[in-house]
């Protein structure tokens, strides 16, 4: 195969577009870890007052959960989250259940939405349209018991107590 000039600089400009897009989003992504630090250990986070503390730190793992697999999202996030949480006084339950609902709103929903993409291959005859409105009733699931979650924790943490004492 001859590459010839427009293939080229076809090419060239898909560098360069890929390549921008990742230093943005590496850019995004460390202004919002070094954000959440003065997010959660804000004073005054009790029950109640959860969403609000921890609520930006949540939108930005979403935001992570929609460009990168949730296995890449946790060994990036786990080190600099984890010590913050536990200083703030969160259950670490509590934000491993959180986190994982959020990476997974992130699989169904656009713009990757990597389960989107898996069923249509193994159904073609539906649409991705078709897919995704059907995934967004459970995306909404999803964000609201995030929400719960975060007015009672004691639901994700009620069975960890239970069984480790």
């Amino acid at each position: 195969m001859r590459l010839n000039d427009s293939r080229f600089i076809d090419m060239i400009k898909e560098v360069i577009n890929d390549g921008g897009a990742r230093v943005i989003a590496d850019a995004w992504l460390a202004g919002a870890f070094t954000s959440n630090e003065r997010c959660i250990t804000s004073p005054g986070t009790v029950e109640g007052q959860t969403m609000r503390a921890a609520g930006p730190a949540f939108d930005e793992l979403l935001a992570a959960g929609f460009f990168l697999p949730p296995v890449a999202v946790i060994v990036m996030t786990a080190p600099i989250l984890m010590p913050i949480i536990l200083n703030a006084g969160f259950d670490p339950y509590w934000f491993a259940v959180i986190l994982t609902i959020n990476l997974e709103i992130g699989l169904i929903t656009p713009p990757v939405g990597l389960n989107l993409f898996i069923i249509n291959g193994i159904a073609p005859e539906i649409s991705l349209r078709d897919i995704l409105l059907g995934s967004l009733p459970y995306a909404l699931c999803m964000v609201a018991a995030i929400v719960i979650l975060c007015f009672f924790p004691g639901i994700a943490t009620w069975l960890p107590n239970m069984m480790m004492g």
